[in-house]
C-alpha cells in the first residue's frame, strides 16, 4: 500500500536524482593531499557506517598514522565548521550526536564537522592529517576519494528496491558501481552475501558488531548478565540494538524505541525512570549516540550505561590490505 501511495513522489525523487547524477558526472571532483576513505550507503536506516568509520579511524591511529574524521553533524543548529576532540568539552547540540559519539570513542582523533564535507576535508588535510575518513560520504561526490566503501545491512539490504519514499533507497542499486568495496553487516554469520549480486570484481566483506564492554561514562564498566534492565535507543535500526542488549545476558524488563537522532525531553526521562522502577531494573542501557545526549539530564541516583562495540570483519587481513592500499 505504501509503495502505491508514495509512488508519484518516488517518481519525482527519481527525476531529481537523475538530474543530480548527471550534474555530478560533469563537475570535476576536488582533491586534497591526504588519503581519503569514504564510508557511506545507498539505503536509509542502520547500515553500520558509523561503526565502520570508528573502526577505520582507530585502526590507522593505532599504527601511528595521523588520522581525522569528517562528519556533517546531522541536525545540529549551525552549518559552520568546527573541530572536536575527546579532550575538549564539546556539546552534542553544536556538533551533532554522531560526531559527539565518535569524539567520545576515538581518543585523540579530531572530528572535523561541516555541512560541506569538502571544506572539512581540506581543513583536515591542511592540518597535516595523513588519512581522512569521511562519514556518510557516498553521496558527497564533490570530494575526490581514494577508496569508496559502501555499507549494507545484510538483513534488509535494499528493501523493496525502490527509491524514497516508496522504498528505503537514497540512490538506485546501479549506483553501487561507483563503490570500490562493500561491507555487509550481518547478525548471523551464516548469511551468504553472494546472493546480494553486488558489482562483480569488487571485494565484499561480512562484518558483525561485537560487544566490548558496558560503560557508565565514569570510567566504570558493568556486567549486565542476569541483571534487570530497561533498554532504549533513538537510532535507525532499534531491533539491532535490542539484539545486542540481549547478547549481554541482561533481563530486559522494558524496551523503548525513539526516532533516529531523537532529542530527549524531561518527560521522556521521567517515563524511562518509571519503567525502571516498575520493572525493578538496576540500570537503563542505551547506545553511545543516545548516551551523549541524555547523560547530563539523567538523575544521579539512577544508573545509566551504554554498550561499547567493535567490529569483527571476515577476511580482515585482506580488508586491512585494501584500506592501507597494499
Amino acid at each position: 500500500m505504501r509503495k502505491i501511495l508514495f509512488f508519484p513522489l518516488t517518481a519525482v525523487y527519481y527525476l531529481a536524482y537523475f538530474l543530480w547524477d548527471l550534474c555530478w558526472k560533469m563537475v570535476p571532483s576536488r582533491e586534497v593531499s591526504s588519503r581519503v576513505i569514504s564510508v557511506g550507503n545507498i539505503a536509509v536506516g542502520g547500515t553500520g557506517k558509523t561503526s565502520l568509520v570508528e573502526y577505520l579511524a582507530a585502526r590507522f591511529s593505532e599504527t601511528d598514522i595521523k588520522t581525522a574524521v569528517v562528519a556533517k553533524g546531522y541536525k545540529r543548529p549551525a552549518s559552520s565548521s568546527m573541530v572536536i576532540c575527546d579532550s575538549e568539552d564539546h556539546k552534542w547540540e553544536l556538533c551533532g550526536d554522531e560526531a559527539a559519539a565518535l569524539a567520545r570513542s576515538l581518543k585523540g582523533i579530531k572530528i572535523y564537522v561541516d555541512s560541506n564535507k569538502t571544506i572539512a576535508a581540506q581543513k583536515a588535510s591542511d592540518d597535516g592529517n595523513d588519512v581522512i575518513v569521511v562519514d556518510d560520504g557516498f553521496q558527497h561526490r564533490l570530494l575526490k576519494r581514494d577508496l569508496d566503501i559502501v555499507c549494507i545491512n545484510g538483513e534488509n539490504p535494499f528493501g523493496n528496491r525502490l527509491l524514497l519514499p516508496s522504498g528505503i533507497l537514497r540512490e538506485p542499486i546501479k549506483s553501487l558501481q561507483r563503490a570500490d568495496a562493500f561491507v555487509v553487516f550481518v547478525e548471523n554469520n551464516d548469511i551468504d552475501i553472494s546472493g546480494l549480486k553486488l558489482p562483480a570484481g569488487k571485494p565484499a566483506f561480512k562484518a558483525r558488531k561485537m560487544i566490548v564492554s558496558v560503560e557508565t561514562g565514569k570510567n566504570e564498566s558493568m556486567d549486565l548478565n542476569g541483571k534487570k534492565v530497561v533498554g532504549f535507543c533513538g537510532i535507525a535500526n532499534p531491533d539491532s540494538f535490542y539484539n545486542t542488549l540481549q547478547n549481554t545476558g541482561a533481563d530486559i524488563v522494558a524496551f523503548e524505541k525513539f526516532k533516529d537522532h531523537y532529542i530527549y525531553k524531561g518527560e521522556d526521562i521521567k517515563r524511562l525512570i518509571e519503567m525502571m522502577e516498575t520493572g525493578n531494573a538496576e540500570t537503563a542501557v542505551t547506545t553511545l549516540k543516545d548516551f551523549v545526549k541524555i547523560e547530563k539530564n539523567w538523575p544521579h541516583d539512577k544508573k545509566l550505561c551504554y554498550i561499547k562495540i567493535s567490529l569483527a570483519i571476515d577476511n580482515e587481513y585482506e580488508f586491512i590490505r585494501l584500506i592501507e592500499n597494499e
